[in-house]
């Protein structure tokens, strides 16, 4: 499960349900869950996440224009697309 968030971070969850998680069936979602990763790279918030079909790769997209591909198996640096002033 990957989240774009306002303060431009982009975090991946465990999709398993794991010990020390509660659902709170009123809101319809799990707490006591913290991310695996947290990926950083983005200014402003980050608006749409994108999985690749092999899980290996996430792409990004928000305020500050830019599209980032991250290789979640490599480096952690994302490759940047977007505008040249912007990215």
């Amino acid at each position: 499960v990957v989240s774009g968030c306002k303060d431009g971070t982009v975090r991946i969850y465990s999709a398993e349900v794991t010990p020390g998680m509660k659902e709170d069936r009123r809101r319809g979602v799990f707490v006591g869950v913290s991310p695996r990763i947290t990926l950083y790279g983005h200014i402003g918030a980050v608006h749409s996440v994108a999985i690749s079909p092999d899980s290996w790769r996430v792409s990004t997209a928000g305020d500050d224009g830019c599209v980032r591909i991250w290789d979640l198996g490599g480096t952690g640096t994302p490759e940047k697309q977007g505008h040249a002033e912007a990215c």
